[in-house]
Order: C-alpha cells, then structure tokens, then sequence
C-alpha cells in the first residue's frame, strides 16, 4: 500500500490518466443510437466498396472517416464481432418523436467500443499535449492542474463516450499546432493545422493569430515571409494528401456537404429556418472579423510573453466563435484553451465548472434512450424497463415535456458558461483575489473617490504616484516661500 501511494505522489500525471481512462471505458457502452447508427453505416459502405461517400450516409469531411476505416480494418482482420447492429421493436415509436433525432437501430457494446477507443486514445493524447504546453509556459504544478483539467472534464468525457463525436480529435491538433508553432517548426505546424480544419472547421478561425505569431517571432520581414511559407506549404500538402483519395473518385463536392447544410435553407424553409441560418452565418462573420482585430492586437503586443498571448487569444476567437449557441461537441475545442487558463487564473475556473454541470444536463437530453446498447445486447437491463423511465421523461409539464425541459435547461447553463468565460476575459467581472503569480497579479482594490462620486481603481493611482493619493501629494508639496 505505501509502495502504490508513493508511485501517485512521484507520478500523479498517470493516476490522472488511469482515472480518466476508466471513467471512459466504463461509460462507452452508453451511446445515443442515432449519431452511431452513421458510423455503423459509413463502415458497412467501406466495407462493400462504396467508400466513404458512394452511399448516402457520411456527411462530414474525410478524417474522421479514414478513422473509422481503420478501425473497420481492425474489425475485419483481427476482431470478428459477428452482428453489431439491430432494430429494437419497443422503441419503433421513438422514431417518430420531433424535435430529437432517434433511432431503434441499436448498435451493440462492442461495435461502440471499437469507435470510441481511437476517440479515448485523442483524449489522452490532448491531455499529455496540454500538460506539455502548460509545463513549458506555466510550471509543472500548473501544468498538472490544467491536463486534469482537460481530461476530467466532464463535457470531454461525455462527448467521446456518450455521443462518439470526433471534437477531440480537432482539439488535439490544434494543440500541437500551437505547440510546433512555440517549438518554430513551421512546416510541421502548418500539418496539425490542416488535420484540425478538415476534422471541424472551427480552428480555422485561429489563422489569423497564428500568422501573426509567427511574424512577431520571425524577428526580420524576410524571416517571416519564409516561416509563414513553410506553414502554408505544410498546410497545403496535408489538405492535398487528406483529400486526394476523394478527388480521385469524385467525391470532392460531397466533401463539404457538412459546411453547407448548416448555411443553407431548403426551399420548404420557415422563416425560423431562414433566421437561423442567417444569424449563424452572421455571427461566423463576425467571428471572423473578431479572429483578424485580435491578430493586430496580438502583433501590436511584441514578443514580451507571447507564447502565453497566443494561447490566450486562441481562446479568446474559439470563444467568439462559440456565441452562436453550439451543440455540445463543438465546446470540447475550447475545453484545453480553458483549462489552460484556468490553470493560470483560478477566474476561469468558474466557468469550467459551469460548463461541467452543463455536461451531465445537455448530453442526456434522451436519457434511457442512450442506455438501449447495455439493454439490447446484456441482461444488465431489460429492454421494457428502459423504454418505461423513457416514457416518464415524456410527461408534459404544461406545453413542454420532461426532455424538452431537460434539453432546454442544459442548453442554457452550457451557453451561461460561455457568456461568463467570455465577461472574465474582458475583464467585465470585478473579481477580488490575493492569489499571486496568476496574469495581472493581484485584482485591482476599488475605491470609492467623493470627487466622482464612482469607485475608482487603485492601480489607477499607483501608476502616476507610486501607490499614494492625489491628496497626499498635494499636502507634500513643498511651500513656495
């Protein structure tokens, strides 16, 4: 026993993982049965030769797709799972429920194990990134502090091992991209880059920040036209390899079918279709423009900490990028760049912790409906008893149901975490601290001036007089006689 407690003290970074990885492994039978039956159907087209596009079935660009066929490739060679999927005949009716995407196509533990697995390996991979980045920039103890906080987060957990989505695998190469960018290895940094745009096209708003970077730590115009070269021949080599596969069979087209259907508005659109799909592209607009004001800002602030500036301003455009109300995968790019500030700042802390109570609200909105995998395919549960808590969750509560609440009530805790990340980072929250050593140092002292009439800032003063007051300097003022 004093031996196992020894190996935690000198290895704590390993107990995190041990943790993490069990909480996971124990949680991926769990699945929401729609967004798997896809992968079930993307592998069933490989596997018959129709690729990842010649049916109707994977709408979402290649790399996650290539994912999925290496994991089909170790189904067939080394693991034969027999039967992997089939139609439940109690929950026919879920089907039919609007407003939630349902399927009684139920995939088995096994076949959701065999799709999660790579996700679980991202994770790891994201976390020893992250404690990586925050050991070089922060220390170690920060550093600790800021992977726990990437890896335990509950909202990570749930999306790899509840729904199966390929977020962290986006997270994980923007991570290294923002790492080989400090390590100046441009070309390699231009690589990750491209793997994270073309799993999900949220870090492609990081281009902005990035370029400026490497302007600020090129020293010379001639220095950063090179740097900025690399990273771009880098970028564009890793597009033409991911891709290259797909224009020979000429499905180029339906590569970016996922990016236009969440843009577009069908001819039968109401005028609620027609207003989100606006106001989304609106608010990406102004992301964008949010992304290139930030990138002056960030060339303006010179090569004083700015290792610590990009990682801080990666935050803040994957934070302006996410105020359009998201789904809950598209947080997990921003959960590394959180932890990391939290890690800094215990400020932020608040709003990771918000956003992990969203997790367990906003990624059950279909509660026993996600616990059909453990009922169809063990005796662990029965199949009854899971459709009867579903049923439950139906009852209407005056115009809404139980699960309409639910979804509703997670959706606005995760977008409060948001909107409070996003107050703490412009400073709009006077916080009172006394911890040192975190940005800023200690939170400013406010008092109360009764010539304004406001509360004033201390700092304010200590500025121009060293800590004293107008009204002390002018009662120290030498006489003119």
């Amino acid at each position: 026993m004093s031996d196992a407690v020894a190996f935690v003290k000198r290895h704590p970074l390993a107990l995190m993982l041990a943790v993490g990885i069990a909480i996971r492994l124990l949680l991926s039978p769990i699945a929401l049965p729609y967004d798997i039956d896809y992968w079930a159907l993307t592998l069933r087209n490989m596997q018959v030769g129709e690729g990842l596009y010649g049916v109707e079935g994977y709408f979402y660009t290649p790399v996650w797709g290539y994912v999925l066929g290496l994991s089909s490739l170790f189904q067939s060679f080394i693991l034969d799972m027999g039967e992997t999927s089939e139609r439940v005949a109690e929950a026919l009716f879920t089907e039919d429920i609007s407003g939630f995407r349902l399927s009684a196509t139920v995939q088995s533990v096994s076949f959701n194990l065999l799709v999660k697995v790579p996700l679980i390996i991202c994770d790891v991979l994201l976390a020893l990134s992250v404690f990586y980045l925050s050991k070089r920039l922060l220390g170690e103890e920060k550093a600790l502090k800021a992977a726990a906080l990437t890896f335990l987060c509950p909202l990570s957990i749930g999306v790899t091992s509840f729904i199966g989505m390929p977020d962290t695998i986006s997270a994980l190469f923007s991570v290294l991209t923002v790492i080989l960018l400090i390590d100046r290895r441009f070309f390699l940094a231009g690589m990750t880059f491209a793997v994270a745009v073309w799993t999900k096209f949220f870090p492609a708003f990081l281009v902005f920040c990035l370029v400026s970077y490497v302007i600020i730590v090129s020293g010379d115009r001639r220095t950063a036209m090179r740097g900025v070269a690399m990273a771009a021949v880098g970028s564009v080599m890793m597009t033409a390899a991911l891709f290259l596969p797909q224009i020979a069979e000429g499905n180029l087209d339906r590569c970016f079918q996922f990016i236009s259907d969440r843009v577009s508005v069908s001819a039968s659109g109401t005028i609620l279709d027609v207003f989100e799909s606006t106001s989304r592209v609106a608010v990406y607009l102004a992301a964008l423009a949010g992304s290139f004001l930030l990138s002056i800002r960030l060339f303006r602030a010179g090569r004083e900490n700015c290792d610590q500036k990009l990682v801080k301003y990666c935050f803040a455009v994957v934070l302006f990028c996410l105020l359009y109300p998201p789904a809950p995968q598209y947080v997990v790019l921003l959960v590394p760049f959180l932890a990391f500030m939290a890690a800094q700042d215990r400020r932020y802390m608040l709003p990771w912790w918000i956003l992990s109570i969203s997790a367990f609200v906003f990624l059950t909105p279909t509660n026993a409906d996600m616990l059909l995998p453990i009922a169809a395919w063990t005796d662990l549960l029965s199949v009854e008893s899971v459709m009867d808590v579903f049923n439950a969750f139906r009852t209407s509560l005056g115009p809404f149901t139980v699960m309409e609440l639910h979804y509703a009530i997670g959706g606005i805790i995760q977008y409060s975490s948001l909107i409070l990340a996003l107050l703490t980072l412009l400073r709009l929250i006077p916080w009172k601290s006394d911890e040192k050593g975190q940005e800023g140092g200690r939170s400013p002292v406010y008092v109360f001036s009764r010539r304004s009439g406001r509360r004033t800032r201390r700092p304010r003063f200590r500025r121009w007089t060293g800590g004293r007051s107008r009204a002390f300097l002018r009662r120290s003022r030498p006489s003119r006689r």
